[in-house]
């Protein structure tokens, strides 16, 4: 697990909070996000995301699966099982485009099978993107918190590579004049309500948590989650007449997120520092 890395990652760094009402244009940071599902990048860090993005911050998605074997179907049921990977693809993109994500990639692994990739190669295609894009922070599950299998393993794969890709002699071969060996300044682990409240079980300490208003984006974080109309439509209260009283429930959230590498950034309140 990630120890003491990261230089002066956040040594004199400044929060950069974008006031709307002043219209001032920040310089933005570069995130890649690396997850395992269709609905992750909403369900569970859509308002950090989007309060990032409105900030000027560039967010890149790297999507392991379709979520091709999810559960449910639309209600009532709308998609089979030969038609929802092309329709969870196609919620995917609504949703990024909601929350501001600029590019989404499609890693094209199997739902629920992530655990039995090979754990070398499967952080070598997190890797490569890594390097090619040269991103300020990554942002992933971790690998024991994850709730899922294929969380976990995502999540591990992840931390690996953002462990590595500094590495010029770990793959080698993806070193290219336009790829080189390079180790994101920041690592990022989602972090849940209980993380925050209690983070000694964790073994984290508040300093390290990063805690994210939702109400400035509490808009666009409904409706990113109505985009995943297969996975949302049993949610009656997401759905209800009354949108304002939707969009209060999802203001009145806050988020959290891990810094997982020190030195850490007491108090912030945006990933990479960017919020509005």
């Amino acid at each position: 697990m990630p120890g003491d890395r990261g230089g002066d990652a956040c040594a004199g760094a400044v929060q950069r909070r974008v006031r709307k009402d002043e219209g001032i244009a920040m310089p933005g940071k570069r995130l890649l996000i690396v997850l395992a599902h269709p609905d992750d990048e909403t369900f569970i860090c859509g308002g950090g995301v989007a309060a990032f993005c409105a900030a000027g911050g560039e967010a890149i998605l790297a999507c392991a699966t379709r979520g091709e074997h999810g559960r449910r179907l639309g209600k009532p049921p709308y998609a089979t099982r030969e038609t929802l990977p092309a329709i969870r693809e196609a919620e995917l993109r609504q949703a990024c485009s909601t929350l501001g994500i600029a590019n989404l990639i499609l890693l094209g692994l199997r739902d629920k099978c992530l655990e039995y990739e090979d754990p070398d190669a499967l952080a070598a295609r997190v890797a490569v993107h890594i390097r090619r894009l040269r991103p300020d922070g990554v942002l992933t599950f971790h690998e024991r918190r994850g709730g899922h299998t294929d969380h976990c393993a995502i999540g591990r794969a992840a931390t690996r590579a953002w462990e590595r890709s500094g590495d010029a002699a770990w793959h080698p071969e993806q070193l290219t004049e336009g790829t080189q060996a390079f180790q994101p300044p920041r690592l990022y682990f989602l972090a849940g309500g209980d993380v925050a409240a209690h983070p000694d079980k964790h073994g984290v300490v508040p300093e390290q948590l990063t805690t994210v208003c939702c109400r400035p984006v509490a808009e666009r974080k409904m409706r990113a989650h109505r985009a995943h109309r297969t996975q949302t439509q049993l949610d009656s209260k997401l759905w209800n007449a009354d949108e304002a009283g939707v969009i209060e429930r999802f203001a009145a959230g806050r988020e959290h997120f891990q810094q997982a590498n020190a030195p850490f950034c007491p108090g912030e309140q945006g990933l990479l520092g960017m919020y509005v």
